[in-house]
């Protein structure tokens, strides 16, 4: 079931403040999937994988993520973007992610 991801948004961050922090967040995650992605495709994707990230409709699959070490860089939901592309009219309102601004 998909309904899990619903609300599993551990945080929006903006990578673009995080200067040598912007390292250290990736460094939690594998290289982007190539193409774009919703959330759900991104947590199917990723189902054997602690968590995942969306920048910018590109999903990366991740390890354990210590939200509490990057809250300097936290900003609030909405800065991370709209639901992906169709997932609005199905009920998913997690945010798609921008360049540089990273729903995890």
């Amino acid at each position: 079931s998909d309904a899990h991801v619903r609300d599993a948004l551990v945080g929006c961050f903006d990578i673009r403040r995080a200067g040598d922090g912007a390292d250290a967040l990736r460094s939690y995650f594998e290289a982007p999937k190539r193409g774009r992605s919703t959330v759900l495709g991104c947590a199917r994707t990723c189902a054997d994988a602690p968590t995942f990230m969306m920048e910018g409709g590109k999903c990366s699959c991740g390890s354990e993520f210590e939200a509490a070490g990057f809250s300097a860089y936290a900003v609030q939901p909405k800065e991370c973007g709209s639901s992906c592309r169709r997932e609005a009219e199905i009920g998913v309102t997690l945010p798609c992610g921008r360049r540089r601004k990273v729903a995890v």
